[in-house]
């Protein structure tokens, strides 16, 4: 193609985008242009100083803008707006389009049920200019409502606006339980309150109103850390963790709570429960915002939603939220205090340093290959009861706490430290146990915070373990299916099995097979993963042999091959232990112990050998 037929083609496509973008230029002036000129009004909704809504009989709502632009309801109470939907009526009431003009000069309203409407808006500019409105019925096609525009003409306005414009005064208050809640609460306060014996005194003319004759009983303060990230009990003292999950629930429903059934002008606050109040809460809303208190009194009992009266400090006005609240409300003082004894996640701890008495190991976390345990010996760690701990530590609830750790609480030399590290920490959190008090079944124990709380001795039974529970458990383990060959002795007698090309062939004794497969299948079964019971001796002694394993009753010796190619084993058992006629003596040869291992499986073996039978 030349490149003179290329510039025309080229030259065609752009003066098509410019005819495109032209036309649909011209498209979009031109509504904005009838939209433009079905306007009732020419200013803005930033333009509204005062605006009324009346729903028929009801009251008129009075909305009165101040100079930085807020909002405040001044009739027919002093009420604090809701300064999102007064900006919509602002703006509705400003944007209202005249859909069609019905009468310039109507001669009768009620056939538009103009002379009863259902609503009348009375609006307001900062110039002076007043706007007057009254809405009728819908037309015939559902779409429009009749309206009468300053007493004058009657046009048709959408009904989309009349939704806008037609609110109630529930609805244009501000119906949160407290202002500025977007802003999420950063310090909440609890404080039951009871009347003072005797009633008021000359000292209640400088405290609230709402507690003059009454008394705070108690008080919980909770603050948001943002150092930790995590809610902080302030009050009482000591001050410590908070039990996140509790204090965030009462939280939310306190920063989300909305009021409903308002009684602007009570005649009797004792109706409500309110004189005195049960109890307040008291928020700060933001960063730094400044506190706001609500009182609460009794349950609504005509109310099927399950409400509780409220009040907030200052205002008259009666209300009700859901009683929800009040069930996520603290039972006693300490009650929104952290009680685990581990704070943080579990997924979070690196290591553990366990000390009970004589007994000490350490446990670090490999991130391939489980729980370690790296003292006393460099080994696999028993990963269920590593886990256990753990569980334990998290799921155990203290009970009471106290300032300070006293030496009468047995701290410093504790019957039990867990010294336990997290990811991104140095230093460890210890979890002590200390002494039980004279008349009581309690040890004094320490949270990972440092609070010092209680744990019944039977809790403390699940933090005490010696060296063995920790270790790991197994002597001989490996995979059955992965088994190429086995060499065992059976009281005496000695035996080789190998895998032949689709079944195990016996190779000694000579002259003998297996009467079935399954039954090589539970030997291996039984021997695939042996457990130690226990622990006889540190280390066999050299002379004598008082556990018969140099006469060993069995030994046994697996050849791995696949991915785990290799030996495992041999696994050598000896006499019966002599405390337990159930259990019997066990080495295996990467371990220094004398370890026991239960009786039952000699008799798995046994019974499993019964399936050799002359070819």
């Amino acid at each position: 193609m030349k490149f003179r037929t290329t510039a025309i083609l080229f030259g065609v496509l752009v003066l098509l985008c410019l005819g495109y973008w032209a036309s649909l230029h011209w498209e979009q002036t031109a509504e904005r242009e009838a939209v433009e000129a079905k306007r009732l009004y020419s200013f803005t909704g930033d333009a509204l100083a005062r605006l009324g809504v009346q729903q028929e009989d009801d009251p008129e709502s009075v909305g009165e803008r101040a100079e930085d632009g807020t909002w405040a309801i001044v009739a027919p109470h002093r009420i604090d707006a809701h300064q999102e939907l007064w900006n919509r009526m602002a703006d509705a009431f400003a944007n209202l389009l005249n859909e069609r003009t019905i009468e310039e000069e109507p001669g009768g309203l009620a056939g538009y049920e103009l002379d009863q409407p259902r609503l009348r808006v009375h609006a307001v500019t900062r110039t002076g200019e007043e706007h007057r409105l009254a809405f009728g019925k819908l037309d015939p096609y559902q779409k429009d409502r009749y309206v009468q525009v300053d007493g004058g003409p009657v046009v048709l306005i959408s009904d989309k606006s009349y939704f806008e414009l037609n609110r109630t005064l529930d609805l244009l208050r501000q119906f949160f339980l407290f202002n500025d809640h977007k802003q999420g609460i950063t310090r909440l306060e609890y404080a039951r309150i009871r009347p003072r014996e005797g009633g008021g005194t000359p000292g209640d003319a400088d405290g609230p109103a709402e507690l003059r004759g009454a008394e705070e009983s108690a008080k919980v303060v909770v603050e948001w850390s943002e150092e930790e990230g995590a809610w902080r009990v302030i009050e009482p003292a000591p001050p410590g963790l908070a039990d996140q999950e509790m204090v965030q629930q009462l939280v939310s429903e306190v920063q989300f709570a909305v009021g409903r059934g308002f009684v602007d002008e009570p005649e009797s606050l004792d109706d409500y429960g309110l004189a005195p109040p049960k109890f307040r809460i008291t928020a700060n809303i933001g960063a730094e915002g400044a506190p706001q208190t609500a009182y609460f009194g009794v349950f609504a009992r005509d109310d099927e939603k399950g409400g509780v009266f409220v009040k907030r400090e200052g205002e008259r006005a009666v209300f009700q939220v859901d009683a929800q609240v009040v069930v996520l409300l603290p039972p006693t003082p300490d009650a929104f205090r952290e009680k685990r004894l581990l704070s943080r996640e579990a997924t979070e701890i690196t290591r553990i340093d366990y000390t009970a008495g004589s007994t000490h190991t350490v446990l670090e976390n490999d991130l391939d290959r489980g729980w370690r345990m790296v003292d006393p010996f460099q080994e696999p760690a028993d990963q269920v009861a590593v886990s256990n701990l753990i569980g334990a530590l998290r799921d155990l609830r203290g009970k009471g706490y106290y300032s300070g750790a006293w030496p009468s609480f047995g701290l410093e030399q504790p019957a039990i430290d867990i010294a336990v590290t997290f990811a991104g920490e140095d230093e460890p959190r210890h979890v002590r146990v200390g002494a039980v008090p004279q008349g009581s079944d309690r040890h004094y124990v320490t949270q990972d915070t440092g609070a010092v709380t209680t744990l019944s001795v039977q809790e403390i039974a699940w933090l005490a373990n010696d060296l063995f529970y920790f270790r790991d458990k197994a002597l001989l383990r490996f995979e059955a299916k992965q088994a190429g060959a086995a060499s065992l002795t059976f009281r005496g007698a000695a035996y080789r099995f190998e895998m032949g090309t689709r079944k195990w062939e016996v190779m000694e004794p000579a002259g003998k097979v297996w009467d079935q497969q399954s039954d090589m299948a539970a030997l291996l079964d039984a021997l695939s993963e042996v457990e130690a019971a226990g622990i006889a001796e540190p280390a066999p002694p050299n002379q004598p042999d008082p556990y018969g394993l140099e006469q060993a009753l069995l030994t046994f010796e697996v050849e791995l091959a696949g991915d785990e190619a290799g030996t495992a084993g041999p696994l050598v058992i000896g006499a019966v232990s002599r405390e337990n006629p159930r259990q019997r003596y066990a080495t295996v040869p990467d371990r220094l112990e004398v370890f026991l291992v239960k009786q039952s499986l000699i008799d798995e073996v046994r019974e499993a050998l019964r399936g050799i039978r002359d070819r």
